[in-house]
């Protein structure tokens, strides 16, 4: 694909959108906040941020690294992570999609307990 000015203005927004997101990141850890929760599968952990804010929070992904590789980190909105795992069945997301479906239920029972919900 080729990187036209039509393009980039046009993918613009999605781009702002992550920018912000990792800022706020990086506002939160230098401010010294802990994650809300943390989940551990194999060689994914998912650390939950700002569970009761009104976007439902983001997430940071590490990939843990097996011996002699190198990790990588992934930061996202709950909600649009989940969005996009939503369709994928494959054994290869199944660690992710785990994760992300424990640190959804906490953010669940953190926002039911913020609004006074009881069962």
């Amino acid at each position: 694909m080729r990187i036209t000015n039509k393009y980039m203005l046009e993918d613009y927004p999605r781009l702002e959108r992550k920018v912000a997101l990792q800022d706020l990141y990086l506002f939160d850890i230098q401010n010294g906040r802990d994650p809300d929760e943390t989940e551990i599968q194999f060689n994914i952990r998912g650390q939950l941020f700002r569970a009761s804010s009104p976007t439902g929070g983001y997430v940071v992904i590490y990939y843990i690294p097996d011996q002699g590789q190198t990790g990588n980190t992934q930061i996202a909105y709950l909600d649009d992570l989940n969005r996009e795992l939503r369709d994928n069945h494959s054994e290869h997301t199944l660690n992710l999609r785990i994760v992300l479906e424990r640190l959804t239920i906490a953010r669940n029972k953190a926002q039911q307990a913020g609004l006074g919900v009881r069962r």
